[in-house]
């Protein structure tokens, strides 16, 4: 998906022509998923440790899923997400491709 203006709070001030989302299987394991999100706006220095501008909560989030989060925002933000797609407890997670 590629977009206009970015609108986000994250955002407010700054300009950025496009945004992707895309998301893909783990090559090499089946059971995984990526969520890849990235524009091409100015970015922003990355604290590792933060837990403002919503990157400790991204984080938090994806560790609920036992999932991982990383973001790089040199010339344009990246976050890459990766998740299960299956429960490991035997419930199989539900992917809709409906909107």
């Amino acid at each position: 998906m590629s977009g206009g203006a970015c609108t986000s709070q994250a955002a407010v001030g700054r300009c950025c022509r496009a945004i992707d989302v895309s998301v893909r299987r783990v090559p090499d394991n089946a059971e995984m998923a990526t969520l890849v999100i990235k524009d091409d706006g100015p970015g922003f220095e990355v604290n590792p440790g933060s837990k403002r501008h919503g990157l400790g909560l991204v984080r938090r989030l994806a560790e609920q899923v036992r999932g991982t989060a990383s973001v790089a925002a040199n010339k344009g933000t990246v976050w890459t997400i990766s998740f299960p797609l299956a429960d490991k407890l035997g419930q199989d997670a539900e992917i809709s491709s409906k909107p």
